[in-house]
């Protein structure tokens, strides 16, 4: 590329080449002002100003914004000045940005000359700018350079030095930059080297990358670097966005915004006693108390902007200024800091963007919990005019563009749009809404909920109610199932507490009240979104003794309360449309803990705790990117986002008692990895998979963008959008997007039908046959090759302007024939009059007059004559052109024609998605059976996996008919260690046993019973296990009884936590469950928990007859159960290596991790101190501590044996040699003991 040249204006260091793609974000700004609001009444214009002003410039596309702007129509946000050692800036003071038109410079590059850019007007400012050179002076110069002469002589010599120094530069200039220049006050030369991204550059600025760079000014001949600041006249404006928080603002010191006067919009202060920080319950903190009389004193748009906030107090506003959307005041100070983005010049603080970079900055604050709204400019300056036209007396508060809230977003209401974020990522993000009422009874307290959760993502709803314990555990599984990114409370201390113990990182919305489930309902009937709603959906929850459906069954009179909640927020959002027109409503029954145990239920229950303790989803470690740090990382192989939310789902999930469901699975993925047709050609598959859009997302945009409602009264149909060529290329793209990754899923289908003939798998031919063919796959080949060939591809992504093919559109087919229709009318007009008159005529067209018969003069004269009026509109040397009344009427047909065809081009791609979306049902069960194929082969995947590193794996087999649970499993591994080839396997038989696990700390008792959780739920799901072999009867639930930790936020020690996890184990557990319970009692004193966990363990074998694995330090249990039929003993095996009974540091364990039967009566702690890297003389005298506690405990058991023999009168009669070898025990203990005390007294 050939080196570029741009000269920046010296007064407002406007750069025409690339300041369209620089962030403004990237400049702070010098304020001039004294006083805002009467500087910017003064340079106040009027509309008719501003249109004279817009027709004169050619070189400048003018952006909508006020009629009463400022004068300066420069290009976007131009300084007034760049003082000496103030940062070099690019955009007006505060006040001025919100009341001055935007003006986008087109790009005009042109190779080695420099343009110098003529303003047109310019503020006050810039006329008491210190440089003496009239921007007005600056003509376009393409030979030579040269600059007019200046007023004054030694202007003129700077000038010439200038000149001289560009023409240095320019002939430096790099072929890969673009050197941008400028004239500073020191009367020196700065200039900005900007790298082109040349992959960038071919495409175009239509696309979305703007020019990030961190560019650096440098002074030509003093060789230094202008050093970046800002300085404000009388506030002090911070350099960085930390210190934001602790400059003094304007808006600090509004009364109306002081804490202990802070008011919602109904008058409710935020404190009852601000002294004692008493919050009002009454207070709504979403909205904002403004007086009229501050409102009164600001300017139009400040007016709009105070107005939109104190609706929308909790919200960060977007708020449109032409081409940029701009923060104020507290938003500002949040964004800077947030975004990492710098103020603008001016008093109050303001910060601001370019128009394309919305989606990147909006979906920065939502990812961190923020509430944003887009406001945009719903009028232009003519529309604005012709609506002050029909106002009586018109003030200055309705002479400015309306605007209007067009969105608002959170992180559980976004989905992908043309202007929104395309970085959702793959998982579910629901929004729920829970609603909590207490049922109060003779013997308890239960609880009652109403839940509805809904990814507006892909449009689908879930509503449930369910009874719970006060464990909460009902809900503790639906929200670690379906993990929502925000919730909607009722205004609640003790559930807010709860709900953020649960889900820490979900985002709340408390609502003050909650509508009740009639008012829910009414409000249902009042949109008119019972149409939207499936049948069997509304008859499951509605009461059907009220014929107008605003009653709800007493089943679903809370989850009613909820559904309400949610729609309400969406209507907030103003999406509630486009989501419920999706029709894809389901009622979700959470699983039931008292089921009879004769039958089992149809999936397996992994509560939240399960979840946790076994790292099915979020993993305890801090490397966090490792996928084999979670079980669903380590098996996910998915290529699309459907099929890993479709494995998600499984993983949830684990088939129980649906026995031929599980089958079907186990054959399919057995058919992928044996079968040679398939297992060749699933890496081609995969690929095929990873190369497709999330197709489900993309239809819910589709049907969005497919409404005609939404098109007519939604405010984004509105908006004025100025970069609508690039959001209309989004649409086309992703049109074309959704066509190729159908077309990609046609081809895997296609060739997974080629091994047909091969396949033993029922559930795979049910996934590829087509419908008519005995499987489940919708024919949509035809569909497809229709909207694929209705239009040119690439001219109408090249040219953003849709033009349908013949045959796609009806109307429009016939608005074309009626243009066709109307020419050959002309034709044939043209042809009458060339024999009428025997000479050529043709038609020609000049500004408005089309269709002018263009004659001779030698026929002209002759036209007078004929009965037919011949109306003279132009002329040219020798020929006259003419009209006739039956011309313009056949114009006049034409034009109505053409008027027909602009008006359909307009809707036209909407009308083809909506043909699209009429067949929602069929390309969305196209994804759902894709997104089952994907969720197989990364199933099948698994193999390959566990046997990595030559490890084994098998397919598990599931035994049914077996009435007593057992599982057996041989060289198993752990999951997670498998890529570890050291790996110890072991082997391990439960039949309705218990074992119990003793061992040296860190031998491997708690991977040991993780390994087995593992293994269950792949077993389950359908995967491949770590084993060589796996038998197994199903199991109904698997609980998690691991580490120890509290629950601050519920009030839960360490140990209530531990007593509460172990109840529902006793309370829920049959004897298809399996329980892992590792250390249980470590919470408490030892001869608490010792007890404790003995009459638990007791209980569970004796009564939940579960299998059970149980670790334990506490060795005195093992004494208690030994020799019981139902219980296994076993320990983790170990070596010693120096065994020194006197110094435990001399010894050193080695770990086999190994299950071994039997018992470890040491669980060598100092061994694990010593690996800790306590010092050595702390252990040593920790274990002369350990010596004494046991030798105490010793002397005092035998002493309590010769006291109840004595107290019973059993002394005489106890054994002779039992009481002399008992007293032995104690005088050799009591001996020890002082002997120790004596050597290391405590």
């Amino acid at each position: 590329m050939i080196g570029q040249l741009h000269l920046i204006d010296c007064e407002s260091g406007n750069d025409s080449s690339d300041r369209e793609n620089t962030p403004r974000s990237n400049f702070n700004q010098t304020p001039k002002r004294k006083n805002r609001i009467d500087h910017n009444e003064d340079e106040c214009s009027d509309d008719d100003d501003f249109l004279r002003r817009k027709k004169t410039s050619k070189k400048f596309k003018h952006n909508l914004s006020d009629s009463d702007e400022s004068e300066d129509d420069g290009d976007e946000y131009q300084p007034d000045h760049v003082e000496e050692s103030s940062e070099i800036s690019e955009s007006d003071d505060d006040s001025s940005s919100l009341e001055s038109d935007h003006i986008d410079s087109e790009d005009s590059v042109s190779s080695k000359k420099v343009k110098f850019i003529k303003k047109f007007s310019h503020s006050k400012q810039s006329l008491k700018s210190k440089s003496k050179v009239d921007e007005d002076d600056f003509l376009d110069d393409d030979d030579d350079m040269e600059l007019l002469k200046s007023k004054t002589e030694a202007e003129t010599d700077r000038i010439s030095n200038l000149k001289i120094q560009i023409q240095k530069l320019t002939t430096k200039n790099d072929e890969d930059e673009i050197q941008s220049v400028k004239i500073v006050d020191n009367q020196d030369l700065a200039f900005r080297s900007v790298k082109i991204d040349q992959e960038m550059n071919l495409r175009g600025k239509s696309d979305d990358e703007d020019f990030q760079n961190d560019s650096e000014y440098s002074i030509l001949e003093r060789k230094k670097n202008f050093q970046i600041s800002a300085n404000l006249k009388n506030v002090e404006k911070p350099s960085t966005a930390e210190q934001a928080d602790k400059t003094q603002w304007p808006h600090l010191s509004y009364d109306f915004l002081q804490l202990e006067k802070i008011k919602d919009r109904q008058g409710n202060r935020m404190f009852l006693n601000y002294q004692n920080k008493e919050i009002n319950p009454d207070y709504d903190p979403s909205t904002l108390f403004v007086p009229q009389n501050f409102l009164n004193e600001q300017t139009p748009a400040h007016r709009q902007w105070w107005e939109m906030k104190s609706l929308h107090f909790d919200t960060i506003l977007f708020f449109k200024m032409g081409k940029f959307y701009e923060f104020f005041h507290m938003d500002a100070v949040v964004c800077t800091k947030e975004l990492k983005i710098l103020f603008m010049r001016g008093e109050i603080a303001h910060a601001g963007f370019p128009e394309k970079s919305y989606k990147q900055y909006a979906d920065a604050l939502i990812q961190k919990g923020y509430k944003v709204a887009r406001v945009e400019q719903t009028e232009t300056p003519e529309m604005m005019a012709e609506r002050c036209k029909t106002i009586k007396k018109a003030s200055k508060f309705d002479k400015v563009v309306k605007r209007e809230i067009c969105r608002i977003s959170t992180i559980g209401t976004r989905y992908l749009s043309d202007i929104d974020s395309d970085t959702i990522l793959s998982y579910n993000s629901y929004l729920m809404s829970i609603v909590c009422r207490t049922n109060q009874t003779d013997d308890n307290q239960s609880l009652e909920y109403g839940v509805c959760f809904v990814d507006v993502s892909v449009g689908k709803f879930f509503l449930s109610q369910f009874k719970d314990d006060r464990f909460n555990s009902k809900l503790r599984i639906v929200l670690s199932h379906f993990c929502p990114v925000e919730i909607i409370l009722e205004r609640s201390s003790k559930m807010k507490k709860l709900i953020q113990s649960i889900c820490p990182m979900a985002r709340l919305q408390e609502a003050k009240n909650f509508w009740s489930s009639s008012q829910s309902l009414k409000y249902v009937y009042e949109k008119d979104l019972w149409s939207n709603v499936p049948d069997k959906f509304r008859q499951s929850i509605l009461d059907p003794k009220d014929v107008i459906q605003q009653t709800a069954r007493e089943e679903y009179c809370f989850a009613t309360v909820a559904l309400g909640a949610v729609l309400s927020y969406l209507d907030d959002s103003l999406i509630l449309d486009d989501i419920t027109t999706m029709k894809q409503f389901e009622i979700y029954e959470p699983p039931e803990y008292d089921y009879k145990v004769s039958k089992l239920p149809n999936h397996m229950i992994l509560d939240s705790m399960t979840m946790k303790n076994l790292e099915i989803f979020n993993s305890s470690s801090n490397i966090s990117n490792n996928r084999s740090f979670t079980l669903f990382k380590l098996i996910d192989n998915c290529g699309t986002a459907f099929g890993k939310r479709q494995l998600h789902s499984w993983l949830c999930q684990p088939i129980c008692f649906l026995r031929e469901s599980l089958e079907l699975r186990q054959e399919a993925v057995r058919e992928l990895n044996e079968n040679e047709n398939f297992y060749s050609h699933l890496k081609q598959w995969q690929t095929l998979m990873k190369k497709l859009p999330d197709l489900d997302r993309l239809l819910t945009q589709i049907h969005s963008q497919s409404l005609l409602k939404s098109s007519k009264n939604h405010p984004d149909s509105r908006a004025i959008m100025f970069e609508s060529d690039v959001y209309q290329k989004r649409k086309i793209k992703t049109f074309l997007d959704v066509l190729a990754g159908f077309e990609k899923i046609l081809t895997i289908i296609r060739q997974l039908r080629e091994c047909v003939n091969d396949n033993r798998s029922r559930l795979l031919k049910q996934l590829i046959l087509y419908s008519d063919e005995g499987g489940s796959f919708p024919r949509i080949d035809d569909r497809l090759k229709f909207f694929q060939n209705s239009f040119n591809h690439e001219k109408v992504l090249r040219e953003g302007n849709f033009i349908p093919d013949k045959g796609v559109d009806e109307e429009y087919d016939k608005a074309i024939e009626e243009i066709q229709s109307a020419e050959r009318q002309l034709n044939e007009y043209l042809n009458q009059q060339q024999l009428k008159f025997k000479t050529r005529i043709t038609y020609c067209h000049a500004n408005k007059n089309r269709y002018m018969m263009e004659v001779p003069d030698s026929v002209a004269s002759k036209l007078s004559r004929s009965e037919e009026k011949y109306e003279l509109k132009s002329a040219r040397k020798g020929f006259k052109r003419f009209h006739t009344d039956a011309l313009i009427e056949l114009v006049g047909v034409l034009e109505e024609a053409e008027q027909k065809r602009t008006m359909i081009l307009g809707d036209i791609f909407r009308r083809l998605l909506a043909k699209f979306d009429s067949d929602f049902e069929q390309w969305q069960k196209a994804i759902s059976l894709a997104a089952q194929i994907d969720a197989l082969m990364s199933l099948a995947h698994t193999r390959q996996i566990f046997e990595s590193n030559g490890s084994k794996s098998c397919l598990p087999e599931i035994v049914w008919d077996r009435t007593d649970p057992f599982i057996r499993i041989k060289e198993l591994r752990n999951a997670f260690l498998v890529i570890n080839n050291n790996q110890t396997s072991n082997d391990l038989e439960l039949c309705g046993e218990t074992l119990i696990l003793t061992g040296p700390n860190m031998s491997g008792k708690t991977t040991l019973m993780r390994s087995v959780g593992l293994v269950t739920i792949l077993a389950q799901i359908g995967a491949y296990v770590p084993a060589s072999e796996c038998t197994l009867t199903p199991v109904d639930r698997i609980f998690t009884r691991i580490g120890a930790y509290d629950l601050v936020l519920e009030n839960q020690s360490s140990f209530m936590v531990e007593l509460s996890e172990a109840m529902a184990i006793i309370k829920y557990a049959t004897p298809f469950s399996l329980a892992l319970i590792d250390e249980l009692g470590s919470g408490t004193s030892t001869f608490d928990g010792t007890a404790i966990a003995s009459a638990i363990i007791t209980n569970l074998t004796e009564k939940n007859h579960c299998r059970i694995i149980f670790s334990t330090h506490y060795h005195s249990i093992l004494d208690e159960v030994d020799g019981k039929s139902n219980i296994k003993l076993g320990y983790m095996s170990y070596m010693i290596e120096n065994e020194n009974d006197q110094d435990p540091t001399e010894e050193n364990i080695i770990f086999l991790y190994r299950l071994q039967s039997g018992i470890c009566n040491k669980s060598y702690g100092f061994n694990v101190s010593k690996l800790a890297g306590i010092p050595q003389h702390i252990i040593r005298r920790a274990y002369n501590y350990a010596e004494k506690f046991e030798l105490e405990l010793k002397i005092k058991s035998i002493l309590n044996w010769f006291r109840e023999r004595k107290n019973h009168d059993q002394c005489l009669n106890a054994n002779a040699d039992e009481k002399q070898r008992m007293g032995i025990e104690l005088q050799n203990a009591i001996q020890k003991f002082n002997e120790i005390e004596q050597n290391n007294p405590i």
